[in-house]
């Protein structure tokens, strides 16, 4: 009688349990990763070069998280350098910023991708 009632209340506190999990499911969105990528050919972050002429950008590509980095002639707009930059998908949007080297020798992508612990870095040069 004993193995009966707890067999009883260890499949109540089971189904309870699942109930509460399957509930809750539908309550929060467990995708933590799932922030929206900016359009493809937008521009994520822009800088014009101190005194130099040049502006760097990064452009949202067609896949999440990878981005072209785009150094150009303000002037005349001719891309003077560029490469494909990525960063992994992570609990946020990725934040981007862009700063100039020292006498604006070259321009600095950096991407926050986990809250501000370990962002990457990439330069770009004429």
């Amino acid at each position: 009688m004993k193995k009966i009632f707890l067999s009883a209340v260890a499949f109540g506190v089971i189904a309870v349990a699942v109930t509460t999990a399957w509930l809750i499911s539908d309550i929060v969105d467990w995708d933590l990763w799932d922030w929206e990528a900016p359009a493809p050919g937008s521009i994520v972050a822009q800088s014009i070069a101190p005194g130099k002429g040049n502006v760097a950008s990064v452009i949202a590509m067609h896949r999440k998280g990878h981005y072209r980095f785009v150094l150009s002639d303000t002037r005349s707009g001719n891309i003077i350098a560029e490469k494909q930059i990525f960063a992994p998908i992570g609990y946020h949007a990725h934040i981007v910023t862009l700063r100039w080297g020292p006498r604006a020798s070259r321009a600095i992508a950096v991407i926050d991708h986990d809250f501000g612990k370990g962002n990457l870095k990439f330069t770009l040069s004429p």
